[in-house]
């Protein structure tokens, strides 16, 4: 499936056809499993009562009902039941964002988007899902950096200068990459005297600062002079992993492979062969199971 994306406020945001509903969407790879707003599923008519689902966020996991998405399209294609979680995520990840119409309701999360090679393109506000075992891109300029596939999100593993390095999630709903303290090395002192207050999914408070770092490395990748957001303090105790987000990744076309476990990254501006299709009721005439 091919699809056009927005940027809403820094992630990329698609519609899918439910029926003859119109619904929003994004793609969540720190997202073990996919979920469907409560308020979404009234309208759609979709019934809790599938047991319950374990949703991992970046601060802890929590049960919630299941349920099933009988199908959706993405332009012409089509995926059938769907297992969903019904939850508000938008409301656990942004408070202020809580209750905005136009966020997204349905998150394709990696129990979803496994089944694929994803593709995500910012030049041409694109997302390309193709079958799993596609070729891997071989463009001018490509880069692949290792993945690791575990506890149903995404992890790549980055290095910043006087310190060791790190793990972090692969955060494609994340518009900003965040840093704990211990990862910033030589850049610990170089924090921004302004502290911004956050609110954990599980209802912590951290506060972070925007930190200018002078290299981020990821394999072979070197990103110089970075802004990022570091956690300075915790009043739970539970700090958040690091997430590297949309403000890095939107440089480059992203190719994420999982059944290779890599990441592949090809330098903007740069062309691929999908062309961005309308968003229209489609024939469904291709049936791709949506499995766990």
């Amino acid at each position: 499936g091919v699809t056009g994306y927005h940027d809403w406020y820094g992630i990329p945001e698609f519609t899918v056809l439910v029926g003859n509903h119109l619904l929003t969407a994004t793609c969540d790879t720190t997202l073990n499993a996919c979920t469907l707003s409560p308020d979404a599923a009234a309208r759609l008519k979709v019934p809790a009562g599938q047991g319950a689902v374990s949703i991992h966020l970046p601060d802890g996991a929590r049960s919630v009902p299941g349920s099933v998405l009988p199908e959706f399209a993405i332009n012409n294609t089509a995926f059938y039941k769907l297992p969903v979680g019904l939850v508000n995520l938008l409301g656990l990840l942004s408070p202020e964002k809580a209750n905005r119409p136009d966020g997204p309701a349905l998150w394709l999360g990696n129990s979803f988007l496994s089944q694929f090679q994803i593709t995500f393109n910012p030049a041409r506000h694109l997302i390309v899902l193709d079958p799993a075992n596609a070729a891997p891109p071989r463009g001018k300029g490509v880069t692949e950096a290792p993945l690791q596939y575990k506890n149903g999100a995404l992890y790549v593993t980055l290095s910043v200068p006087g310190a060791k390095p790190f793990q972090a999630l692969l955060a494609t709903t994340a518009p900003v990459t965040l840093l704990q303290q211990s990862m910033l090395g030589k850049s610990k002192q170089a924090g921004n005297s302004i502290l911004i207050p956050a609110t954990l999914p599980s209802g912590g408070h951290i506060r972070v600062s925007p930190t200018a770092i002078p290299l981020l490395q990821m394999g072979r990748v070197r990103i110089e002079k970075l802004h990022v957001l570091a956690i300075v303090s915790s009043k739970t105790g539970t700090l958040l992993p690091a997430q590297l987000g949309m403000d890095v990744l939107g440089r480059y076309i992203v190719t994420i492979s999982y059944a290779r476990q890599k990441l592949y990254l090809q330098p903007l501006p740069a062309a691929v062969p999908h062309e961005a299709l309308p968003v229209k009721k489609p024939a469904l005439v291709k049936k791709q199971p949506a499995k766990h």
